[in-house]
């Protein structure tokens, strides 16, 4: 039976696929693909954190981290970079320590 995946996957999976019995159908991503299927894959990641259960979350925000380095390392961004805005936007807009959730604001 064909599976459809029609996504980016790391590097050692077609090997996987292919331990598994599978015949893998695949293409080398262009550049220009390559970060717009790592912009899809971060989403995807994303949703996958959300649905983690408790035990899993670790396994899931680790998928999420290695995907975030690979779009830094594309764009040609110094994760140091990322860190100092990260920073800065902490100082000016606060962080999530104190767990605010807003519901609606007026004027």
């Amino acid at each position: 039976m064909k599976k459809i995946y029609n996504k980016l996957v790391r590097d050692k999976i077609l090997q996987i696929c292919e331990d598994d019995g599978e015949v893998p159908e695949y293409y080398t991503c262009s550049q220009s693909k390559f970060k717009n299927e790592l912009k899809r894959k971060l989403v995807e990641e994303a949703k996958e954190v959300e649905r983690a259960p408790l035990a899993e979350i670790k396994n899931k925000i680790a998928d999420v981290y290695e995907v975030l380095l690979n779009i830094a390392k594309i764009f040609k961004i110094k994760w140091s970079e990322v860190e100092t805005y990260r920073k800065q936007k902490n100082q000016k807009r606060g962080s999530f320590d104190k767990k605010y959730f807003l519901v609606s604001s007026k004027k």
